[in-house]
């Protein structure tokens, strides 16, 4: 994020605010840190909700107090208070009789003077329940009243554009259940899609969702543009949820510095650069660096660049195996590029990735990368063979026969190889990236312009059944009904959503249009594979009809219509063909009886 703000300072030459909302952090320290480490430049600048709060009340005419609702400042009660230090102003608290349910806060500016008073038992005094946050000025005087964070969130928003065209790009999976409400005809939203929305990808798109996707994904329709940074996982998406016209592709980009492709590398030396988390799978780097010494002869070392929780138990692993002298874990590195740019080659053993940056970071200094082929990102960078490797996901035997085979390649070939991974980064450099940053948010907001008609939807049929591979096929029909003549201007886009009941959580499947009539009236199909549906085996799901016009979006419940009986049942034979026979048992034969007489 830091990155991209950068970049779109310095090519796209427009001044970055980086907006955030958190309270309690000593934001001067966080700018002096990031200045100081190059990551916050001209023409980038650090913004909080906090520190403009004191100032934003300005000159505002104060609230009569009839239009309040419990404005009570905690130094004219008389009520016990607590004070607390941190954060960007001094606070006092009050608390139920409990001592631990917080009930308000006040927030005071350096002079001591009430700027906010946040309180939380409006309903009933004493009690947990109902919200008010109150804005004041500098004599603590009410200006601004808010029912929740959210309507403050959006009314800080507002002060800051002053009705000016913006662009917002969400990079928080939080901030986005947040910045979803934040509806304006002159502001332009992007999601940011970080990782991967999996949590993995052994059932392909209907593999269940990860924490975060879990949380982002039912939600892309209410931004008017997602940036997926791989076509891959934006394939896997519109699979998911189909198409309504919102996704874009941005990969991540780097300033990509040349570098020399020999230099003073270390011929036998391989980096890997991660958090020391699970999900990165280090020991399988470790046991593939140790495989290449000890059973495949070939000299390797490898560096491990990183911190986190799984840093003991890796020492511990790298100490039975005895390679403390091969493998080192080295911590946290500044200079990821000067790391790279004295390494043979990298490793990627993560189970799962959004991108693999750190991929485009080695290639861009000339380190060869040698990834397993994951969801998502390094197939969509590397090309096998030539800039880089991919290996079969979670076989270390095979990843060490890779190492090993790449360090015993001629000494022109892997130059060649050095050459061919640089020449790949720059595809990943800023200008290009920045440009469809450009392009994505330019369209976005040219859609958002046009007017939006008012249509009506009325669903007249409704026909299902299901296919011998266990897929799910809906036929329906629906009429609409458009102001003037938006039927003319754009053709209709027809989805069918089926979403699990009391969840947020649904898939979704483009119709293909098969036929319409002059009155309005628009068949499509929809198809729900196998594995969504197994996938949904488990729940109550409801089925919806969205039609899409002109920027328009109406959602339309399907009504359910019984298939017509059919007197024939269909049948597999015991040699396994197709057969049909009657629903009702035949009738017997009718029989005589005579008498001999």
């Amino acid at each position: 994020m830091l990155h991209r703000s950068r970049a779109f300072a310095a090519e796209g030459g427009a001044p970055v605010e980086i907006l955030t909302f958190d309270n309690f952090r000593d934001y001067p320290d966080i700018r002096k840190t990031l200045t100081e480490q190059g990551k916050l430049t001209g023409g980038v600048t650090l913004r909080n909700i906090w520190e403009d709060l004191a100032s934003l009340a300005g000159d505002a005419p104060v609230l009569p107090a009839e239009e309040l609702t419990g404005f009570t400042p905690l130094g004219e009660t008389g009520t016990p208070v607590t004070s607390v230090e941190g954060g960007p102003s001094g606070r006092t608290q009050r608390f139920a009789a409990d001592g631990t349910t917080l009930l308000q806060t006040d927030y005071l500016r350096e002079d001591g003077s009430l700027f906010l008073s946040d309180r939380n038992d409006v309903d009933t005094p004493g009690q947990h329940g109902g919200r008010s946050l109150t804005l004041c000025n500098a004599q603590g005087l009410p200006v601004e009243q808010w029912r929740s964070s959210w309507e403050m969130y959006r009314s800080w928003l507002d002060h800051l554009t002053d009705g000016h065209d913006s662009f917002f790009i969400v990079d928080n999976k939080h901030a986005a259940t947040f910045m979803k409400t934040y509806r304006r005809p002159s502001a332009t939203v992007f999601l940011m899609v970080h990782d991967s929305h999996l949590a993995t990808a052994v059932d392909g798109p209907a593999s269940p969702l990860s924490g975060s996707g879990d949380v982002v994904v039912p939600r892309f329709d209410n931004f008017d543009g997602v940036a997926i940074l791989t076509r891959m996982q934006a394939e896997d998406i519109r699979a998911r949820v189909g198409d309504i016209g919102n996704i874009h592709v941005i990969p991540n980009s780097r300033a990509l510095p040349v570098q020399p492709v020999e230099g003073d590398r270390d011929p036998t030396a391989g980096v890997l650069l991660a958090q020391l988390r699970p999900l990165k799978q280090i020991d399988h780097a470790i046991r593939a660096v140790t495989d290449v010494n000890h059973r495949l002869q070939t000299t390797a070392t490898l560096g491990i660049y990183g911190e986190g929780d799984e840093g003991a138990r890796l020492e511990s692993l790298i100490q039975r195996l005895g390679v403390s002298s091969l493998v080192q874990l080295k911590g946290h590195t500044h200079s990821p590029a000067r790391v790279f740019g004295e390494s043979s080659f990298s490793l990627l053993t993560s189970s799962s990735e959004s991108f693999g940056l750190v991929i485009l970071e080695s290639m861009s200094a000339g380190c060869v990368p040698i990834a397993y082929d994951i969801h998502y990102g390094p197939s969509s960078i590397i090309t096998h063979g030539v800039n880089g490797y991919i290996v079969e996901y979670g076989n270390e035997q095979a990843l060490a026969e890779c190492v090993a085979a790449f360090l015993g390649l001629p000494a022109e070939q892997k130059a060649t190889m050095r050459e061919a991974a640089i020449s790949r980064a720059v595809d990943f450099s800023d200008a290009p990236v920045v440009s469809m940053w450009s392009e994505a948010l330019t369209a976005a907001a040219a859609s958002k312009a046009i007017p939006a008609p008012e249509l009506q939807v009325a669903v007249t049929d409704t026909v299902w059944g299901t296919w011998s591979d266990g897929a799910l096929e809906l036929r329906v029909t629906a009429r609409l009904t458009a102001e003037s003549d938006s039927l003319d201007a754009d053709t209709p886009r027809f989805l069918c959503r089926l979403r699990i009941r009391g969840t947020e959580s649904f898939f979704r499947a483009s119709g293909e249009v098969t036929g319409h009539t002059a009155e309005g009236e628009f068949s499509s199909v929809f198809r729900f594979g196998p594995d969504v549906m197994q996938a949904l085996s488990e729940y109550v799901v409801d089925a919806t009809l969205e039609t899409q016009l002109l920027g328009r979006r109406v959602s339309s419940r399907l009504p359910f219509r019984a298939p017509v009986p059919s007197p024939m049942d269909v049948y597999g034979t015991v040699h396994g063909n197709l057969s049909l026979r009657p629903l009702r048992p035949a009738p017997a034969p009718s029989t005589s009886t005579a008498n001999a007489v």
